[in-house]
């Protein structure tokens, strides 16, 4: 074959090839879902267990001072006078302050009893009295 007739197959060639339909795109492969690499939230605290009655303490006074938990307050009952609380921040246990006292729980068999001066929020130093409820018998089951 002659050089002019190669140039014209070639030329012939590209011609017909740049008609072609262009192959289709290749399919993406398929993504998988992620991972959660995260834990699920935590559950929320739950609350301490309030008691069905009211609980009676005896102190280390002699006096006797009868508490019932309702949610975030308590109703003390204390030197013949009832008392209605709220609680407020406490690093530790159940603190309630209300009506000129203050009642700080640790559990539910413990706890000490203070006035608080007018427009203080904490006791003067020595006013503290502790206070016991007998244990919760064991259960049973």
């Amino acid at each position: 074959m002659a050089p002019s007739q190669r140039l014209i197959v070639l030329a012939a060639a590209a011609t017909l090839a740049a008609c072609q339909p262009a192959a289709a795109p290749a399919e993406p492969a398929p993504v998988e879902a992620p991972v959660a690499t995260t834990s699920p939230p935590a559950p929320a605290p739950t609350p301490a267990p309030t008691p069905a009655g009211p609980v009676t303490y005896t102190c280390d006074n002699g006096k006797t001072l009868v508490a019932t938990y309702t949610g975030e307050n308590a109703s003390v009952v204390y030197d013949g006078k009832t008392h209605a609380m709220t609680t407020v921040i406490s690093a530790d246990g159940a603190r309630y302050q209300g009506d000129g006292l203050q009642w700080w729980t640790k559990g539910m068999t413990e706890g000490m009893v203070a006035p608080l001066p007018p427009g203080e929020t904490d006791p003067a130093p020595g006013t503290e009295v502790a206070c016991r409820a007998p244990a919760a018998p064991a259960s049973t089951a």
